[in-house]
């Protein structure tokens, strides 16, 4: 498998300049030590505080929530980047639970906040500054009507640190552990999964095959933590009075449960044309039915097309730039500035993200680019995030968080000017029709694949 070459990777040092900085081993000190500090000074007091004293302490909780981000953004991107040595292990571990610790402290403000008056409320926005956490303070009290007793949540909030340490890590280190021989060498698991778009069929049934019969071997550890985390999540409901599992991520999504529900059932009775398409592509393919590993097949004209790192870099920004020259230009940072890792390489996680860390640093992209269409359009989607991001900086750690349906709605539509680019590109023929035929299995992918994931969920 050919690789691309001269591939970015970028420097944490704008977040810490090591796993044993200095400044790191501090700021953990510091930050849990001002958690109990804010928690004595505030907890059992907002609603005695004077409407500026109460801005005061808002400002205050952000400030103290955007240094303990800074640190657990780092502990991920480190994890992300493929940190395998004992000390980036060790680093992560050390930051995952002491900032659990430190944030289940802070668990009390949000609470504390819900339970004013809609009066208080108000106030607190027409106090200059105070519209800023408009938005936030939406999203807290969206919760409203679910919230436990003080120590309640304080325990909830220590058993998801125990509980994320303890079984997402569990996952992550078997994850990580994984190898997948294949013909072209021993492979990570998102690697191999990787395969299933290439274009030789052989391949990708025989990489299906064999990472099937690894997880297969893997599969009561991969029962047990699945298993334990819907056990911990069906109690906590249970506890909070919600009835379904998708609620929390509603209310955080600004939607009501209403409106999901409407979505979804849009979606279902779409279905047949899921399959239409998909029987259309195994004709395509030559095939009668089209194999789960034949799914993300690639269709010639599509597999042809590789793209060089600068290649891709052009491709995005002159679609950016038909959309705004500003998303363009700010896009255009993150490949001058080193804010974006490319590199496929052993340890690094498969797939790709954009870690928005904190507004008094910058965004980071992670991803593993390989030249083909789908990463071309993997590189437009994390660059929309991040653009997003930026520009959203200004508003403060706070109010710069948006619900994760609107981010995506915008990373989706990156995706498609930079697609319809393509095809605009193309003379009319083959290659075209495979781009439009890629167009509508993107389209598919993002709306029934997502929903079909949505009902498993739940």
């Amino acid at each position: 498998m050919k690789m691309i070459q001269r591939l970015p990777q970028c420097d944490l040092a704008d977040l810490y300049a090591a796993p044993d900085a200095p400044s790191l081993v501090a700021d953990l000190d510091e930050v849990g030590r001002a958690a109990e500090a804010f928690r004595e000074r505030y907890s059992g007091c907002l609603a005695h505080l004077a409407t500026p004293a109460l801005l005061d302490a808002v400002r205050a909780y952000e400030r103290l929530a955007e240094r303990a981000a800074r640190l657990v953004s780092y502990a991920t991107l480190l994890a992300a980047t493929g940190g395998t040595e004992p000390l980036v292990l060790a680093t992560v571990e050390t930051i995952r639970m002491k900032m659990g610790s430190a944030l289940s402290a802070l668990t009390f403000f949000p609470r504390e906040l819900v339970r004013l008056g809609d009066g208080r409320f108000e106030d607190l926005l027409r106090t200059p500054g105070g519209a800023t956490y408009a938005p936030w303070l939406g999203t807290v009290r969206a919760v409203r009507g679910h919230l436990l007793t003080d120590a309640a949540e304080r325990q909830l909030a220590e058993e998801s640190a125990v509980q994320r340490m303890e079984w997402v890590g569990r996952y992550d280190r078997r994850m990580h552990a994984l190898c997948v021989p294949t013909e072209h060498g021993s492979m990570s698991v998102g690697a191999a999964l990787h395969l299933h778009t290439a274009a030789d069929l052989t391949a990708r049934e025989s990489t299906a095959r064999t990472l099937a019969t690894i997880l297969d071997a893997n599969i009561e550890d991969f029962t047990l933590i699945l298993n334990a985390l819907v056990e911990r999540k069906q109690r906590e409901d249970r506890r909070r009075g919600l009835d379904r599992p998708n609620t929390t991520r509603n209310c955080l999504n600004r939607l009501d449960d209403e409106v999901v529900d409407a979505m979804i059932d849009a979606v279902r009775v779409r279905a047949p044309l899921a399959h239409q398409f998909y029987r259309l592509k195994a004709s395509w393919l030559g095939q009668d039915v089209l194999d789960h590993w034949d799914r993300s097949a690639p269709l010639p004209g599509v597999a042809a097309m590789r793209f060089e790192w600068e290649e891709a870099r052009a491709a995005v920004l002159q679609a950016f730039e038909s959309l705004s020259p500003e998303m363009a230009a700010l896009a255009r940072r993150f490949f001058e500035e080193g804010w974006i890792d490319a590199a496929p390489r052993a340890g690094k996680v498969g797939g790709s993200a954009c870690h928005a860390t904190v507004p008094s640093v910058h965004p980071y992209i992670v991803m593993n680019f390989r030249g083909g269409v789908r990463d071309l359009l993997a590189l437009a989607h994390e660059l929309a995030h991040g653009v997003h991001q930026v520009l959203a900086a200004d508003n403060g750690f706070l109010a710069a968080a948006v619900p994760p349906v609107l981010a995506e709605t915008v990373a989706a539509l990156a995706e498609i000017v930079v697609l319809s680019g393509l095809c605009q590109q193309s003379a009319p023929g083959p290659t075209r029709d495979a781009l439009l035929a890629f167009k509508l299995e993107h389209l598919i992918n993002t709306i029934f694949h997502h929903a079909a994931i949505h009902e498993f969920e739940r």
